[in-house]
């Protein structure tokens, strides 16, 4: 239980914002997603820890400190942040615990949109940047991947295990399963939106996008948690109704798209599209949930939707149903230009 008292503690460390004075701060810019007609973009502002890459044969000791420092990182609160991208800009403030939004006006130009970003009031700082994912209006498929054993091999049903690793591995050491690159890559090829919704916090978004420029993913926004203490943080455990909101939010901002979604069984995802499905059944047009547990297909957990234990078995399933065609796409390595080193 020691591992789990130690990152339950050290991220409700979280809640105090930093002193400004003499600081150096660091503005990450969280990859964004919408639409021709308008698009979300979130960010953080917190103290910068210097945290720098992980490298090949780092002691133990040496992977708990950044990950320790990762996870306790100082937000700057009510500070003007501005921000450009796709021929846009906006003035925005932190709120109590460093976040920024913005809610991207259209018309937007369709494609990949590096965001430049300022912090203003001359605060020292370093920017981390972002990029916005502009598709078209004109609906299409969107892909929702969860990521804990999902994507990422994780063993999120032991609580204590997955947070030892957590604590023990980093983010160069961690695991894809096989086969998942080929499939997300081949609806980034075909042009389809593509966006990650996990249970981890914001705190990690670093470590993630590390993980999966590594493992040769495609980069996607990714939709985390908002860990602390407080009335405006998501709960530590339980996914439910935090995935359900959003999830919502997704198909808000991609309005008439279909929607593909992958989940596990080690916790709800079964549950939780399912709900999706039946409140937009005309829009959740494939679930497939990654077997972490010898669940069987004709459990009524995952009745409607697909079970797979190996993710080519996913690929075959989908190019069967019309959802993936046969696209030349990397098998261990990202396209040229598509990632950038990850936000430190």
């Amino acid at each position: 239980m020691f591992a789990l008292a130690t990152l339950v503690g050290v991220i409700l460390t979280t809640a105090a914002p930093a002193a400004a004075t003499g600081r150096r701060w660091a503005v990450l810019v969280y990859d964004g997603i919408g639409t021709e007609a308008g698009a979300l973009l979130i960010g953080r502002v917190i103290a910068d820890r210097g945290l720098g890459e992980p490298k090949v044969g780092e002691s133990t000791a040496t992977k708990i400190t950044r990950l320790r420092r990762l996870l306790s990182s100082h937000p700057l609160e009510n500070t003007a942040v501005e921000l450009r991208a796709a021929g846009r800009h906006v003035r925005v403030r932190t709120d109590s615990r460093g976040f920024f939004r913005w809610r991207v006006p259209g018309p937007l130009p369709v494609g990949e949109h590096r965001v430049q970003a300022h912090l203003a009031a001359g605060h020292r700082h370093r920017v981390l940047p972002g990029r916005l994912f502009i598709y078209p209006k004109r609906p299409g498929t969107l892909w929702i991947s969860d990521i804990d054993d999902t994507v990422l091999e994780t063993d999120v049903r032991h609580k204590v295990q997955m947070i030892r690793g957590l604590l023990t591995t980093s983010a160069i050491e961690l695991n894809s399963f096989p086969g998942v690159a080929p499939v997300l890559w081949q609806s980034r090829k075909a042009g389809d939106a593509l966006a990650f919704v996990s249970g981890s916090p914001w705190q990690l978004q670093p470590r993630l996008r590390t993980f999966m420029a590594h493992r040769g993913l495609p980069r996607a926004p990714f939709f985390l948690k908002r860990i602390g203490i407080g009335d405006d943080t998501d709960a530590l455990f339980g996914q439910g109704d935090y995935k359900r909101r959003q999830l919502e939010l997704l198909l808000t901002l991609l309005p008439g798209y279909r929607v593909v979604c992958f989940g596990d069984s080690g916790e709800h995802d079964p549950e939780v599209y399912r709900a999706l499905q039946l409140r937009h059944p005309k829009r959740v047009v494939a679930v497939l949930i990654h077997d972490v547990g010898g669940l069987q297909a004709q459990d009524p957990r995952v009745a409607g939707q697909f079970l797979f234990r190996q993710w080519p078995a996913a690929e075959r399933w989908l190019r069967g149903r019309g959802l993936l065609t046969a696209l030349t796409v990397p098998t261990a390595a990202p396209l040229p230009g598509t990632t950038t080193p990850a936000a430190r």
